[in-house]
């Protein structure tokens, strides 16, 4: 969830930044807003999919991908993850 002025192409950038070259395919397949979305905020739904020519990534590596992500979202764009 991010205010209602943010670019999504904003938030992609962000991601892509946060993510580095484990990312290899970003989409935006959602834009909401109402309730329960507070005034004058949107929910912006993104597809990842993470890849390493290395070997798999394991759930961890995975979650500390996510985590680095919605870190920077709520530090540079006042985001906030939806549940």
């Amino acid at each position: 969830i991010v205010p209602g002025t943010t670019r999504a192409e904003d938030v992609a950038q962000a991601i892509r930044r946060a993510a580095g070259p484990s990312l290899t395919h970003l989409s935006l397949f959602d834009v909401y807003t109402g309730k329960p979305i507070p005034d004058g905020r949107k929910s912006l739904a993104f597809a990842l999919t993470f890849n390493s020519p290395e070997k798999p990534l394991t759930e961890e590596e995975i979650t500390r991908l996510r985590r680095r992500i919605s870190g920077l979202l709520e530090r540079e764009l006042g985001a906030e993850m939806r549940t």
